[in-house]
């Protein structure tokens, strides 16, 4: 996974700011770090998706990057579901947003050896 520069998280946490504010009983994105380690943990499981997500953090660096989304995906549809799927893995894997959901993990299934 390629270390976010200081712009490119900074655009990062202002885009986590607008798409994830907080709501009924939900935390925002900043609330549970989604610009921070959440960001970082779900990149680094899946690193192929790094090139694209930097390449959208580059193309959104502007004041409000949420109205940049609908150009990127226009112009960029790569780093766009790339973007949208780190930030919104981040979030949803968080164990405050998946308490809030009722989201209790996925039961152990046995595998047979046979």
């Amino acid at each position: 996974m390629s270390r976010l520069d200081d712009r490119a998280r900074a655009t990062l946490g202002r885009l986590v700011a607008a798409m994830l504010p907080a709501g009924a009983d939900m935390p925002s994105g900043a609330a549970v770090d989604v610009h921070g380690g959440g960001f970082d943990r779900v990149l680094g499981l899946r690193g192929d998706l790094a090139p694209a997500v930097l390449r959208g953090l580059a193309l959104l660096d502007v004041p409000d990057p949420l109205a940049g989304l609908d150009s990127l995906a226009a112009t960029d549809p790569q780093a766009h579901r790339a973007l949208r799927l780190i930030i919104l893995g981040a979030y949803y894997t968080h164990p405050l947003v998946q308490e809030r959901i009722g989201y209790a993990g996925q039961p152990a299934a046995p595998v047979e050896a046979d």
